[in-house]
């Protein structure tokens, strides 16, 4: 094991002089002054020895100083003065003072009482290195749990965004959280909707955020990264380089909100689609009805004018047989084709109203279905419509 690094200071150089710097398992390196001591941090010391009485308070006066020293702070301070005199250790303890050792004591003794105050001061920070560690661990914990959190609501409460600004104004409000300055891009089928936290959009912004959008997940220039998803595109404007934890964190959780933001835009997407074709099958259906009516009225015009054709053919028959000389037999036999086709042009017409009621049904049926005063068809009414088709 290496020799303990000992910094001894005189502040009495006259009383110590002559008195040995020689220790075993002890290296005892001399400072002549204070000053010289606290411009000495390119040193690795493990103990400071003050060599001095409580005359003028000395011993006080350079424990205060090493105290108040960035790079000696945490390291014991030991106070040896000479035998028989007595100094203020409720003082010098205040001041930060470790131990009090009188010159004439046992080298071995000294050294032990050295070494345990080192011992004892590593110990320490071991284990104020492992509760450091342990409250870094914490720390990190909750912040994930924050940030899970803060994630796990967005996407919550996305599902109440009923269109592109609700969900971007969203996205902004949970990035305030860290602190970042960004603009956003989705782009639905129905177009591309560029906005700031302001909610206007930036033409610059805007068109980066175009020609870095298939260019991979992480796109980093300087302080800026883009972010990429799907029909998502997020451009952090502020990353705080200095500090590559934070930068990984703000990765991790924006890439998990644009995720959220990507999948909401899809399916605010997949319900405009089902709006339009809604939209579409009820224009579809009031101008299906429209042309059912026209061709009903047609039909049932052309119906008429069919019997009443053949009806008229068949009395005008009648009246051509009187003059045309025909025997009996004749006579009967073309009555019975005009009665033939009077009759069958009945039978058609009332077949035809059979089809037309059939068609109507049909029509009244879907309408009922897909009415726009009525709102979204549910799913049992769809279901009771599919098992009627």
């Amino acid at each position: 094991m290496s020799a303990y690094n000992i910094a001894v200071v005189f502040s009495e150089e006259k009383k110590f002089s002559g008195y040995p710097l020689k220790f075993d398992g002890l290296n005892l390196i001399r400072f002549n002054s204070l000053s010289q001591l606290l411009d000495s941090s390119a040193v690795n010391i493990d103990v400071v020895g003050i060599l001095g009485s409580d005359e003028k308070n000395e011993a006080l006066i350079v424990c205060q100083a090493i105290r108040e020293n960035e790079s000696l702070k945490n390291v014991p301070i030991i106070v040896a003065v000479p035998d028989g005199e007595s100094v203020d250790a409720i003082a010098l303890f205040e001041a930060g003072c470790s131990d009090i050792l009188s010159v004439k004591m046992d080298q071995k003794e000294i050294t032990h009482r050295v070494t345990k105050l080192v011992v004892n001061k590593i110990a320490e920070d071991m284990l104020k290195k492992s509760a450091d560690d342990a409250r870094k661990v914490v720390l990190n914990v909750m912040t994930e749990s924050s940030n899970l959190g803060n994630t796990v609501h967005f996407l919550v409460d996305s599902n109440f965004c009923d269109n592109v600004d609700e969900l971007g104004m969203l996205l902004f409000q949970v990035l305030k959280i860290y602190n970042i300055q960004c603009s956003v891009q989705m782009r639905s089928i129905y177009g591309v909707k560029n906005m700031e936290a302001t909610g206007i959009e930036k033409e610059l912004e805007s068109r980066l955020l175009s020609e870095l959008h298939t260019r991979g997940r992480f796109v980093e220039f300087g302080k800026r990264c883009v972010v990429n998803f799907g029909q998502v595109s997020l451009l952090i404007k502020n990353m705080p380089l200095e500090d590559k934890e934070h930068c990984t964190l703000i990765k991790d959780s924006v890439s998990s909100l644009v995720q959220g933001v990507d999948s909401r835009l899809k399916a605010l997407d997949a319900q405009r689609a089902l709006e339009v074709e809604r939209d579409v099958m009820n224009k579809l259906i009031g101008r299906l009805r429209e042309v059912m009516e026209d061709v009903d009225g047609r039909y049932q015009q052309v119906m008429r004018n069919s019997a009443d054709l053949v009806e008229d053919m068949s009395s005008r028959m009648d009246e051509s047989v009187l003059f045309l000389d025909l025997t009996q037999e004749q006579e009967s036999t073309i009555e019975k084709i005009m009665g033939d086709g009077v009759t069958g042009i009945n039978k058609l017409f009332s077949e035809g109203v059979n089809i037309d009621g059939a068609f109507r049904a049909l029509v009244n049926q879907v309408s009922s279905v897909f009415d726009m005063s009525d709102g979204q068809p549910s799913a049992k009414q769809l279901l009771e419509f599919a098992k009627k088709m």
